[in-house]
């Protein structure tokens, strides 16, 4: 079987530790020429290959010392090569015999125990197991001060590494904190307006921009593309990403007329920069045609995306998740236009190309398959909508597990889409679930629950389930104002079905009471024109 090894870019920069022998040892014995032989099909995205060469290698230590690193070093391998197959339950295995012989060793070695440590904490994060990945990075940061002391750049680095899993976790407050650290590091080991010192400060202002905190992130940007202008030069591909990266603040800010001039500025550094086929290109195109799409400039998104779909084909191959990622855009780009009878054929394609590129019972195929989903349902075709749904739950189970988030909201999801087909015995059970689910996994965040709680409660009204139902209005309510503060929308749409189930009781004086305070929230939270639809993210992850 062959896959892509090529990995999404991810906010903060973490690379994949390939590990290999010890330069001591003889390049031509046979534990090498099976780690070199696993390396190379490795890299090739050959996992199968890899898999048979890296299994023959930690067989071979049987043989070896029991304190040999080179059993450690071809477990770390291995587990590398059961990912990519999608094998996680092993890859995890693998990765954790290989942390347990690492840390057995007469003298630690911390920048080992840390590479394959960091390798974990990636499986972890493919697996939606954020908690998880997030303690395995603490960890790293500890071996890291236990070899450098606490102010050390490679103390920096972990803790950059440790700030993916927090913003995976929408923990924005400790990641600040986390960032804060990491730049009195580099100002202290680098200098103030060191080019190193860019990349946490960029990571930094994508914290605020994800806090909606835009009047702190704007600067930071300004500050960093200050500073890669002047020691790295104008066109240096480093200042589009910066360049990339404020446009986005921008765009969710509706500044189109600030981002756009951005955006082609980008776009003209990685096409002088690079390649004409380069990645970068590709990336900065898509990022475009999205601007070009959110300011409703139909026609220019129309054209830029056909030939970004040349492009990716020419350069991805045509069964790349590059390819399916375009044909995804354009797809959205009609129903942007109401054409909601056009884009099935082209998010059929994209989810073939994608279980083509990434394994039919993958993760990206299960997002695939659940845009197509979505479609059908925005048409009203709910019974071929709610089979794909089923697809898409029983891939993220198998996948990611029962009690994975993506999962539980899948099945929150099967939930309503039972409920619009007025299935509403299996609407119930299904939310039944979700909740259980939600309550009993550590992985779920009190705002899901409240969810949960929030689309049980409602079915349960239509069912005449009126006790139970207040009991989890009553609940939800009470978490969201805890979670949001007293004047969050969310906090409002449960007050509101509150209300409308004390006036089915005939309670009126309490329903118009529960009205009052959320009348007060909509006066306080909405501006008084329209607002602002939410901007879709931009199909090219940020750096």
């Amino acid at each position: 079987m062959k896959r892509s090894s090529k990995k999404v870019l991810l906010p903060l920069a973490i690379a994949l530790a390939l590990a290999t022998g010890s330069s001591v040892l003889a390049q031509d014995s046979p534990w090498d020429r099976l780690t070199n032989a696993g390396t190379v099909a490795w890299q090739n995205g050959e996992f199968d290959e890899a898999e048979k060469q890296f299994s023959a290698a930690v067989k071979l230590t049987e043989y070896f010392p029991a304190n040999d690193v080179r059993r450690a070093t071809a477990l770390n391998n291995l587990a590398l090569a059961y990912e990519g197959l999608n094998r996680n339950a092993e890859a995890e295995a693998a990765f954790k015999q290989s942390l347990a012989l690492k840390q057995q060793a007469e003298k630690l070695d911390y920048r080992s125990l840390n590479a394959t440590c960091n390798n974990l904490a990636q499986l972890y994060r493919k697996l939606k197991r954020y908690a998880d990945a997030e303690a395995t990075y603490r960890q790293t940061v500890a071996n890291a001060e236990s070899l450098s002391g606490t102010d050390s750049s490679y103390v920096a680095v972990c803790l950059n590494n440790l700030v993916v899993a927090l913003n995976d976790q929408q923990k924005f407050s400790e990641a600040e904190s986390v960032l804060q650290r990491v730049i009195a590091i580099g100002q202290k080991t680098l200098g103030v307006d060191s080019v190193e010192l860019t990349v946490p400060m960029e990571n930094l202002a994508i914290v605020y921009r994800q806090e909606q905190k835009y009047e702190l992130a704007i600067p930071l940007y300004q500050k960093s593309l200050k500073i890669r202008q002047k020691i790295l030069g104008a066109n240096h591909q480093s200042v589009g990403v910066t360049l990339t990266n404020l446009a986005r603040v921008y765009r969710e800010l509706g500044r189109f007329e600030d981002a756009e001039p951005l955006l082609k500025q980008a776009l003209s550094i990685a096409q002088n920069a690079t390649p004409p086929n380069d990645r970068s290109v590709t990336n900065e195109m898509s990022n475009l045609a999205t601007l070009y799409r959110e300011e409703g400039k139909s026609d220019q998104a129309q054209d830029l995306l056909e030939q970004l779909l040349v492009l990716r084909k020419k350069v991805f191959g045509p069964n790349s998740r590059e390819v399916a990622d375009t044909l995804t855009n354009m797809a959205s780009l009609l129903i942007d236009q109401g054409k909601h009878d056009q884009p099935a054929p082209l998010l059929t394609q994209a989810t073939t190309v994608m279980q083509t590129s990434e394994g039919a019972d993958s993760a990206e195929a299960a997002s695939a398959i659940n845009n197509l989903e979505e479609l059908y349902r925005l048409q009203g075709r709910f019974a071929e909508a709610e089979k794909l749904l089923q697809q898409v739950l029983d891939i993220r189970t198998k996948t990611l597990g029962s009690d994975n988030p993506v999962t539980m909201e899948t099945l929150n999801d099967m939930g309503i889409i039972y409920r619009q087909q007025g299935k509403s015995d299996l609407a119930a059970d299904a939310f039944k679930k979700a909740l259980a689910v939600r309550q009993s996994s550590p992985q779920s965040s009190p705002a899901d629950i409240a969810n949960s709680m929030q689309n049980l409660a409602r079915q349960l009204v239509s069912q005449g389930k009126y006790a139970e139902a207040e009991e989890l209005y009553k609940k939800t309510i009470a978490m969201r104002e805890k979670l949001f503060g007293p004047f969050d929308l969310r906090l409002d749409v449960s007050l509101r079905n509150y209300a409308i189930l004390l006036r089915q009781l005939g309670r009126e004086k309490e329903a118009q009471a529960l009205e009052a305070r959320s009348q007060a929230i909509e006066t306080k939270a909405l501006p008084p024109e329209e607002p602002a639809q939410n901007l879709p993210d931009s199909p090219t992850p940020t750096k």
